[in-house]
């Protein structure tokens, strides 16, 4: 019994942010890719020929995929059988490069539907949706002004989006001209900049977000301002996570040698012993484990190891620290998904990082 195997030749953008999708016409290490929230892309002109008088005992819809961050990231795609489009279907994909097949047979069960077929492929990002979300007294560094204007107003002529030791450097000066605030979630807006930060392959310049890529090293960091785009509240009842860790002074003092710094963590100028830091969001909430990758809020445990982003001057690296304790809450009341232009993970108290959008 003949079986026919078919790529698309056409494609059209439903909701933009796949990056070239003529990539997706065949197998040849020429990829699409995004990471705009749902992202959707139609692809057509396959060219089946199926007789009118021949069945069709099967029909699949071969996806070639990996993610980044699978834990965050949905994909899924639907097909048209000429009259209607199917509902979606999982993508169920991991980190690892491989061809998925999703069986569309309940929908593409005829010649004619099958010579009509065109396919839809969306991508979610997961990491802040739903209830995945912050307190509202979870607090987050706000500049009150457009970075472009404290750079121009301060004459830095440096290039904040690339130079690793630029924030070091703007530290000072953002204090000594009163430039930032420490602001709850629930008071942020759309369009307010704060403070992010991202990994990139410090070979290729290239973001790194997969989880057992960015606890290895060539790995540097960038501390940067990044633009709200979107706040959603969802107002419910949520369990809450609530994680306590060991700071070592040894880390709490490469950033006290620097006065910006101590004035944006509110440090004091030495520390002679460990300080105990906390973190708190819902139960699904991503976070990432040292040693065992990206987790939720949920499934920790005493004795994780969270990354702790430490700067000595200028350069930036993680350090672990370890969870001494965790209480569990329900907490009834809003809670905020925050999203970023950039999907950085916006720092807070101690410069631990949360995963936002």
């Amino acid at each position: 019994m003949p079986t026919e195997t078919k790529s698309p030749t056409s494609n059209t953008t439903i909701v933009g942010g796949w990056v070239s999708p003529q990539n997706a016409y065949s197998s040849d290490d020429l990829r699409t890719s995004t990471s705009a929230d749902n992202a959707e892309q139609e692809y057509a002109g396959y060219g089946f020929g199926v007789p009118d008088n021949a069945t069709i005992n099967q029909c699949k819809v071969k996806v070639e995929c990996y993610s980044n961050a699978p834990l965050l990231e949905d994909l899924y795609i639907k097909v048209w059988d000429g009259n209607q489009w199917s509902s979606e279907f999982d993508v169920p994909y991991t980190s690892v490069e491989q061809v998925i097949e999703i069986d569309v047979s309940s929908f593409l069960n005829t010649p004619a539907k099958v010579n009509a077929a065109k396919t839809r492929i969306r991508y979610h990002y997961a990491g802040g949706g739903g209830d995945t979300c912050f307190p509202p007294d979870v607090q987050a560094v706000r500049f009150k002004m457009q970075i472009e204007e404290i750079v121009e107003q301060l004459k830095m002529g440096l290039d904040w989006k690339n130079d690793s030791k630029f924030w070091n450097r703007l530290a000072m000066l953002l204090v000594e001209k009163d430039l930032f605030e420490h602001i709850r979630l629930c008071d942020l807006k759309v369009g307010d900049i704060i403070l992010t930060v991202h990994s990139e392959d410090e070979t290729t310049g290239e973001r790194v977000s997969d989880p057992n890529k960015v606890l290895k090293k060539p790995i540097r960091l960038f501390v940067h301002p990044a633009k709200i785009t979107g706040i959603n509240v969802h107002e419910g009842i949520h369990e809450l996570i609530h994680v306590f860790f060991e700071i070592h002074h040894n880390y709490m003092n490469a950033y006290a040698k620097n006065p910006g710094w101590r004035k944006l963590l509110g440090l004091k100028e030495r520390y002679d012993s460990p300080i105990l830091g906390d973190m708190i969001a819902t139960s699904n909430h991503p976070v990432m484990v040292r040693g065992r990758g990206l987790t939720s809020y949920g499934a920790l445990k005493i004795g994780d190891r969270l990354n702790e982003y430490v700067c000595e001057d200028g350069i930036w690296f993680t350090r672990g620290v370890p969870i001494v304790r965790i209480d569990k809450e329900i907490f009834e009341g809003k809670v905020y998904d925050v999203q970023t232009e950039d999907r950085s993970k916006f720092l807070g108290r101690y410069l631990l990082a949360y995963y936002i959008k």
